[in-house]
């Protein structure tokens, strides 16, 4: 599940489950960069519609 949207990353959980227990957590934040700049770039707009859209309660980290 998506945990929350920053300014220039995204962060999410996941969990893995065996038969309805949790063995394992993690959490990764993905970074926008721009290859040819070779800098971090704000989350597109568009991006930021579609993930608040399939995460029922995302939060806003700046």
């Amino acid at each position: 599940r998506m945990l929350g949207i920053g300014t220039k990353s995204v962060s999410m959980g996941q969990g893995l489950f065996v038969e309805g227990r949790c063995v394992a957590r993690s959490i990764a934040t993905v970074v926008c960069f721009d290859l040819e700049a070779r800098k971090t770039i704000p989350v597109p707009q568009a991006v930021r519609e579609t993930l608040t859209a399939l995460s029922p309660q995302p939060t806003l980290i700046a």
